[in-house]
C-alpha cells in the first residue's frame, strides 16, 4: 500500500514537471530563445565551413607547381570524402577550360571571377571564393542551400548538413527588413534568411513541446490509476468526475486546438485522415482512444459491478441487457474502426509493411486500445456471472444464440455478429473457469488478431476498388500528366525561339520546307520523352486553304480554331490543347501564331501530338516529376490496358494482355470485376469503343497469415502490458514464477533471437546476392552498348557534338534509340570529362546535376585507367548504381567514356529488395507466431506430469486413499513419478503403523485420565464409609443423621463417577458422521435465536451480501460446535450487565472457504494456559470436564476445516472457526 502511495506521488510529480517543460517550450520566450541560438549556430557554421574552404584552396594552391598537369593528385581520397561531408567543393580553371574539379552534382561551366559571393548555380546556393595563380583560377565552393527546378521525394529543398534550419527559410541576396542577416567569416554581408513557411525553425520546439505533453498525460494516468489502486471507494466517487473532466478536455482541446504546439503537427492534419467534428484528424482519433481506454481501465479497476446483483432474476436480466450493451460497444468500435480505414489516405494492411508509415502504426495503435476497451468493457459487465449456475449461463447463452439467429433472419447474416457471441461466450467462460491466464491471453489475442485481420483486409479491399474505379476513370480520360508538365517548358521555348520566328515569316512554303521544320522541332523540342508520340505539323497563311473533302475548302485558321472550340481542352499556362477524341489515344493539339514578312499578317504552326499504339519505352525517371504529378503517374502494383473496338491499343505494367477483349467483354455495366490468372480484373467501359482494363494481384492465404501474425504480436504485448500488474482472472507477472511460464518465455525468447539473427543473416545475405547481380547485370548490359555503339562510332578518330550521320542527326538521337533498346538511360563525356551526349538531356537541362563526369570515376578511369568501373552515385537523395567504360576507335584510341546511370529502373531494383525484405520479415513474424504456439503446447506436455504431481500432492490427506500417478516414459520426470508412488506406499506404511502406535498411546493416555478422574472421587467414598464404620462401632447418637449424610456423600460421588464415564466413552466414540450440504447462515441464525431467548447478552450477527453459504457436514454436530463456544462466550461473561457476542461471517473467494468468528468481551483466556485450550479434561472454570473444546476440534477437523482462537486488543476472546465452501450443482 505504501509503495502504492509512493508511486502516486512520484509519477504526479513527473506529471507535473513534463506539463511545465511542455509549456516553456511552448512559450514565446522559449522560441525566441530557440531562434538565436539557431541563427547563432548557423552563423557559426557558416563561417568554419568558409575557413575550411579557404585553407583547402590555399593548400591547393601551394601543391599545384609541385603537380604540374597531374591535376588529380591534388587532393587525395580522404581530403576528397571531407569535403563532400561537409558539402565543399573545389574547381580548378586553366583559362577558360576546367581541368579538375571535387563534385559534378553542381553544375559549372565557367569559371566564377568574384572573391566572395552568394550565387545560385542550378540546384542551389553557394558561397563562392575565387583564387587566381596565373592562369588558373581557383573556385572554392560552400553549400548554403540545395534548391531544384522540381521537389520530389528524392529532390526537396534543404540547407547544408548541420544547419539546424528547415526548408521553410530561403535566401536573399539583399538585405530583408524581418530576415536574419549571415555575415562571411570577415563580417562581411552574405545573405539574408528569410521565412516562407509556417514550419520554419519553430517546429522542432512544437515537437518537444507536444512530446512533454503526452509525456505528462501518460505520467497523470499512472498516478491515477496508482490512487485508484489505494483507495478504490474513494476511486468509485471519483469516476464520473474523471469522466466529465475527460469530456470537457476533449472539448476544449479540440475547440481551441490547445496545446497549440501539439495541433500543429501533421498528425493533427486532415490530409491523413477525417472522420467528423468529434474526429477531425488521426491525433484527435488517437486521443479519443486514450480518453476511451484510460477511462474503462480505471472503472475496470475500481467498479464493482458484481456487488449490485444479487437475486437471481436481477442477475439474470442484467446477463441479457449487459450482452446487449456490449454489443452496441463492439459495433461502435467496428465502425470507427471502418471509418478510418475509410477516410484516411494511409494503409493498414500488415503485409505490405513497407506502405506502412509513422500514422498507420499510431492508427493500428488507436485501434488496438479500442478493442482493448471493449474487452475490458465487456469482462466487467460479465463478471456477475460468476454467482450464476452453470445451467443458468448455460441458458442465457442459448438465449443469446437463439437471438443471434433471429437477428440472421431478419436482418441479413453479417460477421459482427458471431464475432461478437464469440467474444462474450469466452470472456464469460474464462472469467468463470477461471482459466490459467496465459492460456486466456492467448485464446482473447489469437480472436481480436483473426477479427481485425479480416476486417481490416476486407475493408481496405473494398476501399482499393473503389480506388481502381477513380484510376480507370483517370486512364479512360486519356491524359499523359507527364507530357502535360513537359508542356509548360516547351510552349515558351518554340513561341520564342529564333530560328521559329525566321522560318516562319515566309507568305509560303514548300515541302521542303515543311521537312525541315519537322526534323528542326523534333531535334530541338520533341526528343526523349516525346518518342512515344507522332508529331504532325501544319502550317498556315493568311491566303492558304484546307481542302477538307473533295468538294469543300476552307480556310486554314479557321479549320483548327474549329477543332480547338469544339474538341479541346486549354492546358493551364501553355499554348497546348488535349483533343478528346475519344480514338483510345492520347492527342494534344498545339498553336503557334507568328508574324509574317508582309505588314499585320500573322502564320500559324499548328502542332499535333498522337501518343503510338502498343508503345512502352524507358519510363519517365521520377526525379524529373514533381510530387503531385508522381503520385497521379504512379499506379502501384497495378496493369492497366486500353482498348479501342476490341482492340488492345496500349497496356503497361506486369499482367500480359490479350490483343483482344473478348475475355472482358462479358458485362455491360460501366464498373465490374473478375478473377483470373490470379489477378483482379477491374473492366471499366461507358457509351464508347474505348475499354480500360485495371489489374492487380488478388490477396493470397500467405498473405492473410502475415498479417494476423502482425496483429497477434501487436495485440498480444498490448494486453500483456494492460493486464500486467491487473487481474483477469488472474494476475499476469512479466517476470514469470511458475515453471510452465518459464519455459514458455525462455522458449519464446530463444526462438526469437535465434529467428531474429537467422532473418538478419537471410536479408544481410540476399541483399549482398542482389547487388551482386545488379553489378553483373550492368556490367553485362554496359558491355551490350558498347557493342553497339562499336558497330556505330568505332570507324571515327574523334567526336563532338556536332556529329550525325544519315541516320542520326545527332549523338543524342544514337544515345536515345540505344536507351530505348536497352532500357537504360545513356550518358557519353569525351575525354576531358565533360558531357558529350545523353539520352537524358533534361537531367542537365534542368540543372539537376553538372555536365561534368564522377570526379572519382574520372579519376579511375583516365590516371589509373581501368577498363570498367561500377560506383554508387546520388542525385539529390536517390542513390543508384553507375557503370563506367572508355570507349575505344577500332585503332584503340580514347573516343570518350560511356555512362550508364541505373537512376531509371532504381525504383525497379529497390523494389526488388525491399520485396524480399519484406517476405523475410513476414516468414519471421510467422514464425515467430508459431513459435509463440509451440512453446505453450510444449511447456504444457512438459509440465502435465508435474501438474498431476502438484494436484495428487495437494489432494493428499492422511489416512485417505492414496493414488499412485501413471506415466508412461523413461526420462527425469518418470524418475521423480515413480519416486512419488514410492513415497506414498512408504507413508501409508508409516500412516498406519503411526496410526496404531496413536491409538495405543491415546488408549494409554485415556486409562491414565480415567484413573486419574476416578481415583479423586474414591477418596471421598473411602472417608466416608470409614466414618459411617466407626460411628457404628462407637454407637454414636447421631448415628442415623450420620448416616443419611454419609450416604448422601456417596451418592454424588457415585453419580460423579458415572458421569466421568460418561464423557469419556462419549470422546472414544464419537457418533459417525452423516454429512449433507448445510447453510451455515442459516444455522447461526437459528442457534443464536435460542441463546437470545434465554439470556440478556447482545448478540450481534454479522453475514456477506449473500443469501446463503454452503458448507458439507453433519447438521447436528457443528451445531453442537457453535453451541459449545456460545456457552462459553456465555460463561465468560456471568456478572458482566455490558455482556456482548459477536458472531462474524466471513467468506474467502481466494481460498474458497467461509470463516465464523465468535467474539465476546468476557474475561478471556489466562495468560499461559492457551496451549493446552483444546487439549481433553483442560478447564479455566470450577465445574466441567475440560472435553468441549477437545470435541469441537475434532469435529471441525473431520469435516476438513480448522479452530482456532486469538485474544482481543481490549478485552475478550475470538474464536475463529474455517471451514471449506461447499458449491452445490444447481440450485
Amino acid at each position: 500500500m505504501k509503495i502504492l502511495r509512493s508511486k502516486y506521488y512520484l509519477f504526479l510529480l513527473l506529471s507535473v514537471l513534463s506539463l511545465v517543460l511542455g509549456i516553456e517550450l511552448e512559450s514565446h520566450f522559449a522560441k525566441q530563445l530557440y531562434e538565436h541560438t539557431i541563427y547563432g549556430h548557423f552563423q557559426k557554421r557558416i563561417s568554419n565551413r568558409e575557413q575550411k574552404m579557404l585553407g583547402i584552396m590555399e593548400a591547393v594552391k601551394e601543391k599545384i607547381p609541385g603537380v604540374g598537369n597531374r591535376y588529380n593528385e591534388l587532393l587525395g581520397a580522404s581530403e576528397k570524402k571531407k569535403m563532400r561531408d561537409e558539402e565543399l567543393a573545389l574547381f580548378l580553371f586553366r583559362n577558360d577550360s576546367l581541368v579538375f574539379w571535387t563534385d559534378n552534382t553542381i553544375s559549372v561551366n565557367n569559371k566564377i571571377n568574384h572573391k566572395q559571393a552568394l550565387v545560385f548555380l542550378g540546384n542551389g546556393w553557394y558561397i563562392c571564393h575565387a583564387l587566381s595563380d596565373g592562369d588558373l583560377t581557383i573556385n572554392g565552393l560552400v553549400l548554403v542551400r540545395k534548391q531544384y527546378q522540381y521537389e520530389n521525394k528524392y529532390l526537396k529543398p534543404r540547407f547544408f548538413h548541420g544547419a539546424w534550419l528547415d526548408p521553410g527559410y530561403t535566401v536573399s541576396t539583399t538585405p530583408i527588413e524581418n530576415g536574419i542577416p549571415v555575415n562571411s567569416s570577415n563580417g562581411d554581408f552574405l545573405f539574408s534568411l528569410v521565412k516562407t513557411g509556417s514550419r520554419t525553425t519553430g517546429w522542432l520546439l512544437n515537437v518537444f513541446s507536444a512530446f512533454f505533453y503526452f509525456i505528462a498525460v501518460i505520467f497523470f494516468f499512472i498516478s491515477l490509476i496508482s490512487l485508484f489502486r489505494v483507495h478504490p471507494k474513494k476511486g468509485r466517487i471519483f469516476l464520473p468526475v474523471v469522466f466529465l473532466v475527460l469530456i470537457l478536455l476533449k472539448y476544449l482541446m479540440e475547440r481551441w486546438n490547445i496545446p497549440a504546439s501539439v495541433y500543429s503537427l501533421s498528425l493533427f492534419s486532415p490530409y491523413y485522415f477525417a472522420y467528423s467534428n468529434w474526429i477531425p484528424s488521426l491525433g484527435d482519433f488517437f486521443i479519443l482512444s486514450v480518453f476511451v481506454f484510460f477511462f474503462l481501465y480505471l472503472a475496470w479497476l475500481v467498479f464493482p459491478v458484481k456487488d449490485f446483483f444479487h437475486a437471481k432474476r436481477i442477475l439474470t436480466g442484467w446477463a441479457f441487457m449487459g450482452i446487449f450493451i456490449s454489443g452496441l460497444f463492439f459495433f461502435g468500435v467496428t465502425e470507427l474502426l471502418y471509418q478510418l480505414i475509410l477516410n484516411s489516405s494511409i494503409g493498414f494492411e500488415p503485409y505490405k509493411i513497407l506502405s506502412l508509415n509513422i500514422y498507420s502504426f499510431i492508427g493500428i495503435i488507436s485501434v488496438g486500445m479500442l478493442f482493448m476497451s471493449f474487452i475490458l468493457f465487456t469482462d466487467k459487465i460479465l463478471e456477475p456471472l460468476v454467482r450464476l449456475f452453470a445451467k443458468t449461463i448455460i441458458a442465457i447463452l442459448i438465449a443469446s444464440v437463439i437471438a443471434f439467429l433471429i437477428a440472421v433472419y431478419l436482418f441479413g447474416f453479417h460477421i459482427h455478429y458471431p464475432v461478437l457471441l464469440t467474444f462474450l461466450i469466452l470472456l464469460a467462460a474464462l472469467r468463470i473457469k477461471q482459466k490459467s491466464v496465459y492460456v486466456s491471453l492467448l485464446v482473447i489475442t489469437a480472436l481480436t488478431g483473426l477479427y481485425t485481420t479480416w476486417f481490416i483486409m476486407d475493408r481496405s479491399f473494398e476501399k482499393e476498388k473503389q480506388n481502381m474505379k477513380l484510376l480507370a476513370v483517370n486512364l479512360g480520360a486519356e491524359h499523359d500528366p507527364v507530357a502535360e508538365l513537359m508542356m509548360g517548358d516547351i510552349s515558351g521555348k518554340i513561341q520564342n525561339d529564333p530560328e521559329m520566328k525566321f522560318i516562319m515569316r515566309k507568305t509560303s512554303y514548300t515541302s521542303r520546307d515543311l521537312s525541315n521544320i519537322v526534323q528542326y522541332l523534333t531535334m530541338r523540342f520533341f526528343k526523349g520523352y516525346w518518342n512515344k508520340y507522332y508529331l504532325s505539323v501544319y502550317l498556315c497563311t493568311p491566303e492558304m486553304g484546307l481542302e477538307v473533302n473533295e468538294e469543300q475548302l476552307t480556310s486554314c485558321f479557321d479549320f483548327f480554331r474549329d477543332l480547338i472550340k469544339f474538341s479541346g481542352t486549354p492546358i493551364r499556362d501553355t499554348r497546348f490543347y488535349y483533343l478528346d477524341n475519344q480514338n483510345g489515344q492520347i492527342s494534344y493539339f498545339g498553336a503557334f501564331y507568328y508574324p509574317s514578312i508582309v505588314p499585320g499578317d500573322s502564320n500559324g504552326l499548328f502542332l499535333q501530338l498522337d501518343s503510338k499504339l502498343m508503345y512502352e519505352q524507358l519510363g519517365y525517371p521520377e526525379l524529373l516529376l514533381n510530387s503531385a504529378t508522381s503520385r497521379e503517374l504512379k499506379p502501384g502494383i497495378y496493369s492497366y490496358a486500353k482498348y479501342y473496338n476490341g482492340n488492345l491499343v496500349t497496356q503497361n505494367g506486369d499482367y500480359q494482355y490479350c490483343l483482344t477483349n473478348k475475355m472482358f467483354a462479358r458485362d455491360t455495366n460501366s464498373f465490374s470485376f473478375l478473377r483470373m490468372d490470379d489477378y483482379l480484373h477491374l473492366v471499366y467501359h461507358e457509351n464508347s469503343p474505348v475499354m480500360v482494363i485495371l489489374s492487380m494481384p488478388v490477396r493470397h492465404f500467405k498473405d492473410y497469415l502475415v498479417s494476423f501474425s502482425y496483429f497477434f504480436i501487436f495485440f498480444f504485448l498490448l494486453f500483456a502490458i494492460t493486464f500486467c500488474r491487473s487481474v483477469f482472472p488472474v494476475s499476469i507477472q512479466l517476470c514469470p514464477r511458475l515453471l510452465k511460464q518459464k519455459i514458455q518465455w525462455w522458449m519464446i525468447s530463444l526462438l526469437f533471437f535465434t529467428l531474429v539473427l537467422i532473418g538478419t543473416g537471410s536479408v544481410l545475405f540476399n541483399i549482398r546476392q542482389f547487388r551482386e547481380n545488379h553489378y553483373k547485370n550492368l556490367s553485362e548490359k554496359v558491355l551490350s552498348v558498347y557493342v553497339e555503339m562499336e558497330h556505330k562510332l568505332s570507324y571515327e578518330t574523334s567526336l563532338n557534338k556536332s556529329w550525325s550521320s544519315p541516320q542520326y542527326a545527332s549523338l543524342n538521337d544514337l544515345l536515345v534509340k540505344f536507351s530505348n533498346v536497352f532500357y537504360s538511360d545513356i550518358n557519353l563525356y569525351d575525354t576531358v570529362g565533360r558531357l558529350l551526349a545523353t539520352s537524358r538531356p533534361e537531367i542537365f537541362e534542368k540543372e539537376l546535376t553538372g555536365n561534368y563526369m564522377n570526379e572519382d570515376a574520372f579519376y579511375q578511369l583516365s590516371v589509373l585507367k581501368k577498363s570498367e568501373l561500377i560506383q554508387k552515385e546520388s542525385l539529390g537523395d536517390l542513390r543508384y548504381l553507375s557503370a563506367y567504360m572508355p570507349f575505344l576507335n577500332n585503332e584503340g584510341h580514347l573516343l570518350a567514356y560511356l555512362n550508364l546511370p541505373y537512376f531509371t529502373k532504381q525504383y525497379v531494383l529497390t523494389r526488388e529488395v525491399s520485396n524480399m525484405i519484406v517476405g523475410i520479415v513476414n516468414y519471421m513474424v510467422v514464425m515467430i507466431l508459431i513459435a509463440i504456439v509451440l512453446a505453450v503446447i510444449v511447456s504444457d506436455k512438459i509440465t502435465t506430469p508435474l501438474r498431476a504431481i502438484q494436484e495428487r500432492i495437494g489432494r493428499f490427506r492422511l489416512g485417505k486413499e492414496y493414488e499412485h500417478i501413471v506415466y508412461k516414459g523413461s526420462d527425469e520426470i518418470a524418475s521423480l513419478v515413480n519416486a512419488y508412488n514410492r513415497m506414498i506406499d512408504e507413508l501409508a506404511r508409516n500412516v498406519e503403523l503411526l496410526a496404531k502406535s496413536e491409538r495405543e498411546s491415546a488408549w494409554r493416555e485415556m486409562a491414565r485420565q480415567i484413573a486419574h478422574e476416578i481415583k479423586n472421587p474414591l477418596t471421598p467414598m473411602k472417608l466416608s464409609v470409614q466414618q459411617l464404620q466407626r460411628a457404628r462401632e462407637d454407637k454414636a447418637d447421631d448415628f442415623d443423621i450420620r448416616f443419611k449424610k454419609l450416604t448422601q456423600t456417596l451418592i454424588e460421588q457415585i453419580d460423579r463417577l458415572s458421569y466421568i464415564a460418561s464423557a469419556f466413552s462419549n470422546f472414544a466414540r464419537l457418533p459417525r458422521m452423516r454429512n449433507e450440504p448445510v447453510d451455515i447462515v442459516r444455522l447461526l441464525q437459528d442457534t443464536i435465536y435460542l441463546f437470545r431467548a434465554q439470556h440478556e447478552i447482545e448478540f450481534v450477527l454479522q453475514t456477506p451480501d449473500v443469501n446463503k453459504l454452503w458448507v458439507f457436514s453433519d447438521k447436528d454436530l457443528l451445531e453442537s460446535v457453535f453451541t459449545n463456544l456460545l456457552k462459553n462466550a456465555i460463561q465468560s461473561l456471568l456478572g458482566r450487565k455490558d455482556g456482548k457476542i459477536e458472531v462474524i461471517v466471513e467468506k474467502k473467494s481466494a481460498d474458497n472457504n467461509v470463516r465464523v468468528l465468535v467474539r465476546d468481551n468476557g474475561e478471556g483466556i489466562p495468560e499461559g494456559q492457551e496451549d493446552k485450550l483444546f487439549e481433553p479434561n483442560f478447564t479455566t472454570k470450577s465445574s466441567g470436564m475440560g472435553m468441549g473444546l477437545a470435541i469441537v476440534k475434532k469435529y471441525v477437523e473431520d469435516t476438513g476445516g480448522r479452530v482456532w482462537f486469538e485474544p482481543n486488543k481490549e478485552q475478550g476472546t475470538t474464536f475463529i472457526v474455517e471451514l471449506p465452501l461447499y458449491v452445490p450443482d444447481s440450485e
